[in-house]
């Protein structure tokens, strides 16, 4: 991540002689996509994605520390939040943070506190994502629909367009040592029907970190819960994580069949290669597995990176190409 610091006449936050730190970061990458549904035609495209973070920090004279970000984000085959055109660069809405004394107050288009537990998205792979899969929050219910990590406004993390039901929302996060723990209520700006409360707390106990998290919402008159957990650490040269989650639909006030998966990562480490392999399955609801094993290249400074992945829906995907950071 490069950072550029601005001379205080171009760039300041409030009035005053202190200087604002501005920093922009993100990644690009480019490659080929392959997929073939259980009982479809295989299909072939090419995919990309560009990525610009913008944060703007401050720290008062009183220790106070402030700041700002947004997200810009423009992909080969999406439509822009009008709903329109492709590869249109799209722009998120904006968060404002607080922070002292080990306490973090965000506002607006919050992080969210799932989407922030260590390893809870180690089980996948490839250049990008292969659908996510493996994730311990995804899965069938009995009626086989598939609810991805945004399912009925549970999506509270950081969003590109900040079109979500709850992305408008209050969290506060809060570090001692080596626990860490976040609160969050979302939907604040689109009514009382479209809300989401979540938590977590995680420890790290030296070689290992351990997370637990709680997520609770409603949209559209429909609501899911889910307490999700995750361990992570080295045994010797391997990268393991474990996650489960317990997850739980409710239409229309009657609880659905409740859904626990479990998933299982390892990634290892040999030079300038790294492999990764994931396994995923949910107790009830087929399908219910899912696998993928993936590789990346560092090149210094960028990589050559992709997978190939069975998904929960039965079909195969694969991916390959080139990414860098900045």
């Amino acid at each position: 991540m490069k950072k550029i610091l601005l001379a205080t006449a171009a760039v300041a936050l409030t009035a005053g002689a202190a200087s604002a730190d501005v920093t922009f970061s993100g990644y690009a990458r480019a490659g080929i996509s392959y997929s073939k549904p259980k009982n479809g035609t295989a299909t072939t495209a090419l995919t990309d994605r560009f990525r610009l973070y913008l944060k703007v920090d401050k720290k008062t004279d009183s220790g106070l520390e402030l700041g700002v970000k947004t997200r810009f984000q423009s992909d080969s085959n999406r439509a822009n939040i009008s709903g329109t055109g492709t590869g249109v660069l799209q722009n998120g809405a904006s968060q404002i943070w607080i922070q002292q004394n080990g306490v973090k107050v965000e506002f607006d288009n919050v992080d969210g506190p799932i989407e922030d537990m260590p390893g809870v998205y180690a089980p996948t792979t490839g250049l990008t994502g292969l659908s996510y899969g493996g994730m311990v929050t995804n899965y069938y219910d009995a009626g086989g629909t598939y609810h991805s990590f945004d399912w009925m406004g549970n999506y509270q993390g950081y969003g590109a367009n900040g079109t979500y039901g709850n992305a408008s929302g209050v969290q506060v996060n809060y570090t001692m040592g080596a626990l860490h723990a976040e609160l969050a209520r979302g939907g604040l700006a689109t009514g009382a029907g479209n809300t989401s409360t979540q938590a977590m707390i995680s420890y790290n106990f030296g070689q290992f970190t351990g997370a637990l998290g709680y997520s609770t919402g409603s949209y559209n008159g429909s609501q899911s819960r889910r307490v999700v957990g995750t361990v992570s650490g080295k045994i010797g040269p391997v990268n393991l994580t474990l996650g489960a989650a317990s997850n739980a639909p409710v239409t229309n006030g009657t609880k659905g069949t409740n859904v626990t998966k479990y998933a299982l990562n390892a990634a290892y480490t040999m030079g300038a290669v790294t492999m990764n392999a994931y396994y995923a399955h949910q107790d009830k609801n087929a399908p219910s597995n899912a696998y993928g094993v993936g590789a990346k290249y560092d090149l210094g400074g960028a990589a050559l990176q992709g997978g190939v992945a069975k998904d929960p829906s039965g079909a195969t995907k694969a991916d390959f190409g080139v990414i860098f950071t900045f």
